[in-house]
This record gives C-alpha cells, sequence and structure tokens, in this order.
C-alpha cells in the first residue's frame, strides 16, 4: 500500500474478552500522503484514506482473516537489531502522539 511504510498485524481479543479480531498498526509514508490528500490534510482523511487501501485488501480474504481495527502511528515501531518490527512488544500495539 503505498500510503503505509510499515504495519503490524496481529489477532486481538475484542473489549469483551469473548472473541478475537484481526487488528493493525501503521506508520504512514509522509510524502505519499500529502500527494494524495495535499499538504492540509486531516487525521480524518488520513484514516479515510488508509482504510481505502485497507478495504481493497480485506475484499480478498476471507471474512475472518480481515482487518477490522485499526491505529495509526506517528512515531516508528521499536525494532531488533536486524530493523525487524518487534512483534511482541505490547508499545508497538499502539497508537501514539
Amino acid at each position: 500500500m503505498p500510503y503505509i511504510s510499515e504495519s503490524l498485524v496481529w489477532g486481538a481479543e475484542t473489549e469483551d474478552g469473548s472473541d478475537m479480531t484481526i487488528a493493525a498498526v501503521v506508520t504512514l509514508d509522509e510524502e505519499e500522503v500529502s500527494e494524495a490528500l495535499g499538504k492540509d490534510f486531516t487525521e480524518d482523511a488520513v484514516r479515510g484514506l488508509v482504510w481505502e487501501a485497507i478495504d481493497k485488501v480485506n475484499e480478498k480474504l476471507p471474512y475472518y482473516k480481515r482487518i477490522k481495527k485499526l491505529h495509526i502511528r506517528k512515531a516508528d515501531f521499536e525494532k531488533t537489531t536486524g530493523k525487524k518490527v518487534k512483534r511482541f512488544v505490547d508499545e508497538n500495539k499502539k497508537e501514539n502522539e
């Protein structure tokens, strides 16, 4: 997806803890987002743009594998020395300012 520079997707428990859902946390490629939305874009516009890209991917997947939650990070993910996103670090699964 051109607007997303990095992502982390995992199975997350629902808020009531009774089921699992697919969640994604992404960091944005600011240049691509600015090119698509202009310089004065809003967070809602960015969220809509990313959901459009996710919906295209979701169409090809069975219902139980579709991304249903989205978080957008402004900071980079915590990574290993090999520059891979640490999947089991709770901080990587959260939005941040």
